[in-house]
C-alpha cells in the first residue's frame, strides 16, 4: 500500500516536473523566435533603406 502511494506521489512529482519543464522550454523558444524575428526586421530595414 505504501510503494503504491509512493509511486503515485513521484509520479505526479514527475508529470509536475514536466509540465513546467515544456512551460520552460516553450517560453526559451518563444523568447528566441521573437529574438531572431527582431533582428530579422532589423536587417530587413536596413537593406529595404540602403
Amino acid at each position: 500500500m505504501f510503494s503504491v502511494d509512493l509511486r503515485s506521489i513521484i509520479y505526479k512529482r514527475a508529470a509536475g516536473n514536466w509540465e513546467v519543464f515544456s512551460v520552460d522550454l516553450r517560453s526559451i523558444i518563444y523568447k528566441r523566435a521573437a529574438g531572431a524575428l527582431e533582428v530579422f526586421t532589423a536587417v530587413l530595414r536596413s537593406v529595404i533603406y540602403k
